[in-house]
């Protein structure tokens, strides 16, 4: 080995060892401060739980169940996914780059995801269908400021403390009116 290389050697290996004991200083830091080794309570609810928040607590408990009912008997569909997803991760530091692969991998994702929200749609659609309006008016509040189109910033999503917006004609996408072209002269 030549010097340049013992030396390169060296600060890499003081790098990791300052990262080392930075993380290991750190988890020392939260455990004493947590009182120990022990995974940190869940607070709050995912999406589709905190749809229902409205609900009365009745129907709260009977949307919640349903809801997990459906990701409990899709556990496989979602393993897919994730497993999709770090196969994907795992091909981005291969020292050959195979597009193809990745993005079949991520469309696979991409896919099973889908799949499971759309089931989670109908279970939804199932729930709603036996609750009185004034339940299901809250519930589709809950939907539209916590459901997936909010949460990811969708364009079709409604603002955070508006109302619900009115279905789209003929069941098509929304999408905002058309603005008018100022027609410029011509060349001349």
């Amino acid at each position: 080995m030549t010097t340049r290389s013992l030396q390169i050697g060296l600060v890499a290996s003081l790098l990791v060892n300052a990262l080392m004991i930075g993380a290991f200083g750190g988890g020392l830091a939260v455990l004493s401060r947590r009182g120990g080794w022990h995974r940190p309570p869940h607070h709050g609810s995912g999406p589709i739980q905190t749809a229902g928040h409205a609900l009365r607590p009745a129907d709260r408990a009977r949307f919640r169940a349903a809801m997990l009912a459906v990701i409990r008997d899709n556990r496989d569909l979602i393993r897919d996914a994730r497993r999709s997803r770090q196969q994907a991760g795992a091909l981005f530091i291969r020292p050959e780059f195979d597009r193809a692969a990745i993005a079949s991998l991520l469309a696979r994702a991409r896919r099973d995801r889908g799949e499971l929200l759309a089931r989670l749609d109908n279970a939804a659609l199932r729930f709603a269908a036996t609750l009185p309006r004034g339940e299901r008016r809250k519930l589709a509040r809950g939907l539209a400021e916590h459901g997936e189109l909010q949460r990811r910033g969708g364009a079709f999503a409604p603002p955070p403390r508006g109302g619900i917006p009115a279905p789209p004609p003929h069941g098509g996408i929304s999408a905002p009116p058309p603005q008018e072209q100022k027609s410029l002269p011509p060349p001349g």
